[in-house]
């Protein structure tokens, strides 16, 4: 059998705010290709429930997509809990009816989630404290939808790969997290490699100094962000925690990047290397920016990666 699935990460044309526009101008185009896939569902009647709320926030709202409706479940599901990206500023759940596409065909349910975004009032452990919220909800309520409350698996793309990560390598969580995926997701926001970036469009450098400040709730001056001492950024950041006893995760990261630099990707593999016993695949898309494999510039490495993700799921999810 062969699965495809185009993934769209939401476009925003806002200029309301000149350094968000610089990330949310980027689309993400994934095609993934799965020839050989060991766990196939058979059910053809996918449900979804939206808009359920898990927290009193406007934004904390949910979807979750299931391989039937909870009515005709007779058995509890598996879970990936899909992290929008979009800056941290934009982005929606809707995103994540891509994957749900895919993995519902196969037996998983997906929960898509918003989240609060970043603002001045809103910073990163705002938005982890979301997530939080997120499990506690999986946690009280999965029963409910048939899905399994035992462990689950996170993942996202660009700033959503970075929260994926970060909740996961760094928060206690009410469901067990058993797997991570990060699609470009920034793993070390105190790389001067954001202000040094070959590829990035001009005034990323505004971008990330004003972003950045506001995810950690800090003041950082743009020649101190570009020096790479800037402790507080290191505490809003992936491999600052990552551990020996963290959830196994794949990378995805492209060369040419021009929002999250290669310098990134370098980093978080070299602390993965050094990590004794950790299990991880990190695949290197050598011809891609942002948007990982568009126009099909890395098809092959785009195949392996997507399999090596539901080769996670499975793995790491599943019963045998």
């Amino acid at each position: 059998m062969l699965t495809i699935f185009i993934f769209f990460v939401n476009k925003n044309n806002s200029m309301k705010k000149k350094s968000i526009a610089v990330l949310a101008a980027v689309a993400f185009v994934f095609i993934i290709l799965l020839a050989v896939l060991l766990l196939m569902s058979g059910t053809n009647n996918p449900a979804t429930y939206s808009d359920v709320k898990y927290g009193p926030d406007s934004r904390n709202t949910l979807d979750i997509y299931l391989p039937d409706s909870a009515e005709n479940m007779t058995a509890d599901v598996p879970a990936f809990l899909y992290i929008h990206g979009g800056g941290w500023s934009t982005g929606s759940k809707e995103d994540g009816k891509g994957y749900a596409e895919g993995l519902n065909s196969n037996g998983y349910a997906v929960i898509s989630i918003n989240y609060r975004y970043l603002s001045d009032d809103v910073d990163c452990y705002d938005i982890l404290d979301d997530i939080d919220l997120v499990m506690k909800f999986i946690d009280e309520n999965g029963a409910d939808y048939h899905i399994r409350t035992d462990k689950i698996a996170v993942g996202g793309d660009s700033a959503g790969g970075h929260l994926a990560m970060l909740y996961a390598y760094s928060r206690e969580s009410p469901v067990p997290v058993a797997f991570v995926m990060s699609g470009v997701g920034p793993a070390d926001l105190s790389d001067p490699g954001f202000f040094e970036n070959p590829y990035a469009a001009k005034g990323s450098d505004v971008f990330f100094w004003s972003v950045f400040n506001q995810l950690a709730g800090t003041n950082y001056t743009l020649e101190e962000m570009k020096s790479g001492n800037t402790p507080e950024l290191l505490k809003v950041s992936p491999i600052y925690y990552i551990g020996e006893g963290s959830a196994p995760t794949v990378f995805g990261y492209g060369v040419k990047d021009e929002l999250v630099p290669f310098s990134n990707a370098e980093r978080m593999k070299a602390k993965v290397e050094s990590l004794d016993g950790y299990e991880y695949e990190f695949w290197v898309f050598e011809n891609s920016g942002h948007a990982l494999n568009e126009n099909g510039v890395d098809s092959e490495v785009a195949e392996r990666y997507y399999l090596g993700v539901f080769e996670g799921l499975e793995k790491y999810l599943l019963d045998y």
